[in-house]
């Protein structure tokens, strides 16, 4: 219900799903990739706590920056109900600038980890090359 009407999971869900998956998958010879995490700081401590605990060193964080006017269009592409409302999209912008962007301020002056920032106004498939190169996948 929460992901319907465009809300967050708590921040307890997201940890707790982080560390279950590690705890009963992660074997220290994989490589790992979060996509469209941290979303709050108290999630990004968290996940810095874990990848600690698992000795990950200088972890990358990769940022797909877009402008204001790319992202509205490609939230209205996707087609999510919330953001066809009129105010959904508004909405989620806002929130992007006052929960998200504190925690890529935070990876950015974290020394702890390497940030990468990318154009994401490119198309997808050059955007995927160039994190494909990235992570040596």
């Amino acid at each position: 219900i929460l992901m319907e009407q465009g809300e967050l999971q708590p921040a307890a869900l997201c940890v707790w799903l982080w560390s279950d998956l590690l705890v009963n998958n992660f074997t220290g010879q994989q490589q790992l990739i979060f996509d469209g995490t941290s979303r709050t700081l108290i999630e990004a401590q968290a996940l810095e706590s874990l990848l600690r605990f698992y000795g990950f060193t200088k972890p990358k964080v990769i940022l797909l920056e877009v402008d204001e006017a790319v992202a509205q269009d490609r939230l209205r592409l996707r087609g999510r109900a919330d953001d066809l409302r009129p105010d959904g999209i508004t909405k989620r912008l806002t929130w992007f600038a006052t929960s998200v962007r504190p925690v890529i301020d935070y990876y950015k002056n974290n020394s702890y980890y390497q940030v990468v920032t990318l154009n994401a106004a490119r198309p997808v498939a050059e955007i995927q090359q160039e994190i494909i190169g990235l992570l040596w996948l």
